[in-house]
């Protein structure tokens, strides 16, 4: 992670944040492997839903709670 801070007067300031994957992906790792214990999908036996089919249906939602 890096951020960077911009003085423009006393009072006022921009600041930039930039992350990278490495930052924030072992905690959604570990999030997804939890929601994969607990899936019941139709089709597969309950906790035995593929990997990518969590990442399609969770992903994103994992990645903005987790920040």
């Amino acid at each position: 992670m890096e951020i960077i801070k911009d003085q423009i007067d006393e009072l006022n300031a921009n600041i930039k944040i930039q992350l990278t994957a490495e930052d924030y992906n072992p905690k959604v790792e570990s999030a997804l492997r939890d929601i994969k214990k607990k899936a019941n999908m139709k089709g597969f036996r309950p906790g035995m839903v593929p990997m990518g089919l969590i990442k399609k249906m969770y992903g994103q939602n994992v990645i903005l709670e987790g920040i």
